[in-house]
């Protein structure tokens, strides 16, 4: 998180804090957890529009209008699954029409990462065995391993973005497992890589360019799985 984020997180938290003191204190009818979950998945909202990450744009406003169907007096006619999967399509779409912006900012944030590191937490890595634990915020990771093995990323309420371009795979091939929940995570890879994608998604999405592959360079193996958010594979 870059310095501006960091006091919008913590007034927020602050202010939470005071909030589960005054509610019963003032004997106000409003339910805390309510009130906490609604607050931080709003914020993730914020976070987020600066980067266009649809899917965690869109995902915690349909679960902020489930926490309070009640007072927003849909209850009767909202399900959760329909909710959700609406919010899944709404994403994809914006994430295709948008496309073509996302890319263009993360292309010259990669070469030029110098003027845009107070947007993005960033750091590289040179070992064989990697493991990435991103959770709400943004991060790019730039893979410069000369004998990659594994790459274990999770990604909760945030966003993660892999550069592998810098990378050599092991000669026996290598994996990517992933587990992105309510999050975003876009890999670009080398398009000559022999990549084979195994990927499950719970109302998630999964996106793949196009790419011609050499069946003769090691494989390298992306497998997990993605729920309530939204993988993109980019060949460069």
């Amino acid at each position: 998180m870059n310095k501006k984020t960091n006091w919008l997180w913590g007034i927020v938290f602050i202010a939470v804090g005071v909030m589960i003191v005054l509610v019963p204190m003032l004997g106000l009818s409003i339910n805390l957890m309510h009130m906490i979950w609604t607050v931080l998945l709003l914020l993730c909202v914020v976070s987020n529009i600066k980067y266009r990450n649809w899917f965690l744009i869109v995902m915690p406003l349909c679960l902020a209008v489930w926490i309070n169907r009640s007072y927003l007096q849909i209850e009767d006619v909202l399900s959760f699954f329909p909710l959700m999967g609406a919010g899944v399509f709404v994403s994809i779409g914006l994430s295709i029409i948008f496309k073509d912006h996302s890319y263009r900012y993360n292309h010259i944030r990669y070469h030029r990462s110098g003027k845009h590191a107070d947007y993005t937490k960033q750091s590289s890595h040179d070992e064989s065995v990697i493991n990435i634990d991103t959770a709400l915020s943004g991060s790019a990771q730039y893979i410069h391993s000369q004998n990659l093995r594994l790459i274990t990323a999770e990604v909760s309420l945030g966003s993660l973005q892999l550069y592998l371009q810098q990378a050599k795979l092991d000669p026996e091939g290598a994996t990517i497992k992933l587990d992105v929940s309510l999050a975003t995570l876009t890999l670009y890879i080398p398009k000559e890589w022999n990549t084979q994608v195994d990927v499950s998604s719970s109302l998630g999405g999964v996106d793949e360019g196009f790419h011609e592959r050499d069946y003769n360079l090691p494989k390298l193996l992306i497998t997990g799985e993605v729920s309530l958010g939204n993988l993109e594979i980019i060949y460069i």
